[in-house]
């Protein structure tokens, strides 16, 4: 296995994987460097006996229903892991499919941070190799499920239900003006929160857009769901963490700013006073693969979040030159 420090150890969390025989690549959506760089690694894996097959993500414009992902996952065997080429965006986008939930995920970063992915453009093939002969790890992360209900003549209706990686924002529109949010937890109604939005996050989550808002950093063996408030008025409500079967919901009360509802920063839409956003945990896991024997606080660390440093200088995996 692939070691970026030989001294660490793999946590206790995570689950040794079998070998890989079949896969699904996913290429980052309009992506000509991705497609390319899928085709090559389509090749390399077919040389090493894995059946492969490469579909291109959809763009965000797609519905989820008509997207290349599920559909390649339900016309054939599923696969023993998916391989996506793209940033973290394009890792939030696939994994975000209910079909996906349980295989096992690896990245190949083509954007900036790279936070979900293990492999770097100029760096996989000892990765893959690592991958097919199953010398690898599989770290499970919890995801939310969100549903959206509306008031309507007989009750109320569902107008949205699915699935986020990360996390749930509601947050105001493009005028610079407070929005009013009841938060209620498990039942019990917190208070009526005057900000710019309020945001609800799995571990995995809090190093993204809850971090930015002065969420805290929760550890992903932690299973937790994080309240975050957005530019709170007289910092009133401070970020919590809750227990992972807690039930979230977020009512829009009488307010003067339009309201939109924000999935992993990649899905969106309107919602109304009186709606009811209610996150709950997810039924089921993801599953990351984990090719390298390190530390959530190493990452931390090499991709910027702690210490300072400059994620460019810090990440060893891709500043190294491949040994074909």
């Amino acid at each position: 296995m692939p070691q970026s420090d030989p001294n660490n150890t793999i946590d206790a969390a995570h689950t040794i994987a079998r070998p890989v025989r079949a896969a699904l690549i996913v290429t980052k959506a309009l992506d000509e460097k991705a497609r390319r760089l899928g085709d090559e690694v389509c090749r390399f894996l077919e040389s090493e006996g894995v059946a492969v097959r490469c579909v291109e993500n959809a763009p965000h414009a797609m519905p989820a229903a008509e997207s290349p992902v599920p559909r390649a996952l339900r016309d054939a065997p599923g696969p023993d892991s998916i391989i996506v080429l793209g940033g973290d965006g394009t890792m939030l986008s696939v994994a975000r499919h209910p079909e996906v939930f349980r295989i096992p995920l690896i990245g190949l970063n083509l954007g900036k941070l790279g936070f979900l992915t293990d492999l770097c453009p100029d760096r996989w093939r000892d990765g893959l190799r690592s991958l097919v002969a199953g010398k690898y790890a599989v770290n499970t992360q919890m995801a939310l499920q969100v549903e959206v209900f509306r008031p309507a003549d007989d009750g109320e209706e569902t107008i949205y239900a699915g699935r986020v990686v990360n996390d749930v924002v509601v947050n105001r529109g493009d005028l610079a003006r407070l929005a009013n949010l009841e938060v209620i937890v498990d039942g019990f109604s917190l208070d009526c929160v005057r900000a710019d939005g309020i945001m609800v996050s799995t571990p995995q989550g809090t190093t993204g857009y809850a971090v930015s808002a002065g969420g805290p950093l929760v550890h992903p063996k932690l299973e937790s769901i994080t309240v975050t408030a957005i530019c709170a008025f007289l910092n009133r409500f401070p970020p919590m963490v809750l227990p992972p079967e807690s039930t979230v919901t977020i009512v829009p009360r009488p307010s003067t700013t339009d309201l939109f509802l924000t999935l992993d920063g990649q899905e969106g839409f309107p919602v109304e006073e009186g709606d009811r956003i209610v996150v709950t945990r997810a039924s089921q896991d993801l599953a990351f693969v984990s090719l390298y024997e390190e530390t959530y606080l190493q990452r931390l660390v090499e991709k910027g979040f702690l210490g300072g440093a400059d994620p460019a200088s810090t990440n060893k995996r891709c500043s190294q030159t491949e040994d074909y």
